[in-house]
């Protein structure tokens, strides 16, 4: 699998919302309506994380809110300069 390099880091003013899923949900089904509201949030997804952690990471510019998938948990983080 090929690395990937971000070109950047989030926007100064941003907020990153970190996300479990319950297990057996389709992950992609589940983060498409947050991809559509908002078309600016990096969507990342962590792989082969030994022990516990969240699986993924949504940046958002500014304090953007984000419908949550159902069931899924959630911890949001706001980033300044």
């Amino acid at each position: 699998m090929p690395m990937r390099a971000a070109k950047r880091g989030p926007p100064a003013q941003s907020s990153v919302y970190w996300l479990t899923r319950p297990r057996g949900i389709d992950w992609k089904a589940a983060l498409e309506p947050v991809r559509a509201e908002c078309p600016a949030a990096n969507i990342w997804r962590r792989q082969m994380v030994l022990g516990p952690a969240s699986e993924f990471g949504i940046s958002v510019p500014g304090d953007t809110e984000i419908a949550v998938p159902s069931g899924w948990q959630v911890r949001r983080m706001r980033l300044a300069e």
